[in-house]
């Protein structure tokens, strides 16, 4: 999987929503609808096949803490749980898993969770620019 050097959108494969960082706070959610600046996201900061996601309007950080957690935005930092690779490509879609956790992102009706087990259709995500 290779992401393009400019901002793009992560839309899944069960919802078609895209990933935002609305508001100012740390919440990310799955959202369709209009096209904003808070659902842009640019990968930086690599470490080997790691990588970390940077929102457009908020210049937050993506990460999870734990199994089962909501994904959230941080500021900038050096912590692990901000790190993600791609794992498990199918076509066009591919999963998210997080360096520390290993949980991978997943659309849980339009809260965005970090979940390890079983693999389902809402795991998966794919590059769109609009």
């Amino acid at each position: 999987m290779v992401f393009p050097s400019g901002y793009f959108k992560l839309e899944n494969k069960t919802t078609f929503a895209w990933i935002a960082n609305t508001g100012s706070g740390g919440s990310i959610v799955a959202f369709r609808g209009a096209d904003y600046d808070d659902q842009y996201w640019k990968v930086v900061s690599r470490d080997g096949e790691f990588f970390k996601l940077e929102n457009k309007r908020t210049n937050k950080w993506v990460a999870n803490t734990g199994s089962g957690d909501e994904i959230v935005a941080f500021n900038d930092g050096e912590y692990e749980d901000q790190y993600w690779r791609v794992v498990d490509q199918e076509g066009d879609f591919f999963k998210l898993e997080n360096k520390k956790s290993y949980n991978w992102v997943a659309d849980s009706n339009g809260k965005i969770v970090g979940y390890r087990g079983d693999t389902y259709p809402d795991q998966f995500w794919k590059v769109t620019q609009h």
